[in-house]
């Protein structure tokens, strides 16, 4: 496990542990957090096994999970600079602005 990796795990530890609980999907955890539900870095879907999912796909997952558990906004992150290019100009806020991955 190289600096990167470890750092990752160290965030997705410290994620978990704020997180009130994890509701899985097929492309990873969703962090939910009810009593903070406006906060997106407490809130969001973690894609660890994005697979061959579009942008769209991800969208659609975070929008039934995170609209079910009553947080206003959709977020996922993903890592890997192998997949932003895959996903490429879907992968945006809805807003327009670029997402960060």
């Amino acid at each position: 496990m190289d600096e990167f990796e470890r750092a990752f795990a160290l965030m997705d530890r410290l994620d978990e542990r704020v997180a009130e609980r994890l509701e899985p999907t097929p492309y990873g955890p969703v962090l939910v957090h009810s009593r903070l539900n406006r906060v997106h870095d407490l809130n969001f879907l973690r894609a660890e096994e994005p697979g061959d999912a579009t942008a769209e796909e991800l969208a659609a997952e975070a929008e039934r999970v995170q609209g079910a558990a009553g947080i206003a906004h959709r977020r996922v992150n993903i890592r890997g600079e192998v997949r932003r290019p895959r996903l490429g100009a879907a992968a945006l806020r809805a807003d327009g602005a670029a997402a960060r991955t």
